[in-house]
């Protein structure tokens, strides 16, 4: 049984296609890098429809530029939340809460706060720092708006 879901997860992998783990649709993207999965896909007011990284993979002491296309369905105002976890093997390396339109004001040109509802097309820029190690890291982020979730991914990355 472990060999077919091996045999099957290699082959998805080379496909590029996705694949259902627990209960998560994770994407493969072409350089087999960077892999990411929407969490609470039905409850998130942020449904995303695409993520792309550059550069893929990502390398040390660069700007990593993230683009993400998706609908809003509830406007995104201040005091909203993104909470960011950062694990490089077993060891979790970052964990932090911090106000997402403070965050979008340092590091986004193309969206500010208040973000109105309707397609958003997002480009951040994250600086990849040259003491990073090397290996994979599992990254978590939630958008939180009062009671609300916005938005949830995993993503699994590899510099």
């Amino acid at each position: 049984m472990k060999l077919l879901l091996l045999s099957l997860f290699s082959f998805l992998l080379l496909s590029l296609l996705s694949l259902t783990v627990n209960s998560l649709q994770w994407v493969v993207q072409p350089s087999n890098s960077f892999t990411y999965a929407v969490c609470d896909a039905l409850e998130n007011t942020f449904k995303l429809e695409h993520i792309t990284l550059s550069p893929n993979p990502p390398r040390k002491n660069q700007n990593l530029n993230i683009n993400m296309k998706g609908n809003l369905n509830e406007k995104i105002d201040f005091g909203t939340t993104i909470s960011i976890k950062i694990h490089y093997t077993f060891f979790k390396v970052y964990d932090k809460t911090l106000d997402l339109c403070s965050e979008l004001e340092k590091h986004s040109d193309s969206i500010k706060c208040p973000i109105e509802k309707g397609i958003q097309d997002i480009k951040y820029i994250a600086q990849i720092s040259k003491e990073m190690l090397n290996g994979k890291y599992k990254i978590s982020v939630k958008i939180n708006q009062k009671n609300t979730k916005v938005f949830c991914i995993n993503m699994k990355l590899q510099i």
